[in-house]
């Protein structure tokens, strides 16, 4: 083992990796907070998530700016700087579990509020771009086309395809 890092609790979303090395993680604990590590395993940064402890955590997205996108149960997207600062924050209306966000070819974030039944997709700059309601929960996360369509899946068994400007396919 090269090394370990103690987040406290248990760590239900996979980490992403940085270009840098630098690695993102969600620890559901007390505190809920979400870690940027160093390579070696330090510590370099956390930056505290609101929510309940005991609920499931996003795995964070990188944009080609190094802007890292995560959700979160507190009903936020949360885009935070590589310095670990908060650049701005979505508020779906709804706890988000599980789902992780995608970012599109042109930036866009797109994110799933599980329980608003809802896929957004978020501007650059935290604004809403547009919502597709699903009739259901959504729990699992986005996944983007190479023709930039967006596909995602609901509780009532339902795949959905979405055009990049937020219609139905």
């Amino acid at each position: 083992m090269l090394w370990s890092f103690p987040t406290g609790d248990s760590i239900y979303g996979s980490p992403s990796i940085c270009a840098d090395g630098t690695i993102y993680i969600t620890s559901k604990g007390e505190g809920r907070k979400f870690y940027a590590l160093n390579p070696d395993g330090s510590e370099k940064w956390s930056f505290v998530l609101g929510g309940l402890a005991n609920e499931g955590d996003s795995s964070p997205a990188i944009g080609t700016d190094g802007t890292i996108y995560t959700g979160s149960n507190d009903n936020n997207i949360y885009a935070l700087n590589p310095d670990g600062s908060l650049k701005w924050s979505f508020n779906t209306g709804y706890a988000i579990y599980n789902s992780s966000p995608a970012i599109g070819a042109d930036g866009t974030i797109y994110a799933c509020g599980t329980s608003s039944f809802r896929l957004y997709a978020i501007n650059p700059d935290g604004s809403q771009k547009w919502s597709f309601l699903t009739g259901d929960t959504v729990y699992p996360s986005p996944a983007i086309g190479a023709d930039g369509t967006v596909y995602v899946g609901n509780n009532s068994g339902k795949l959905f395809a979405v055009n990049p400007d937020g219609s139905k396919k």
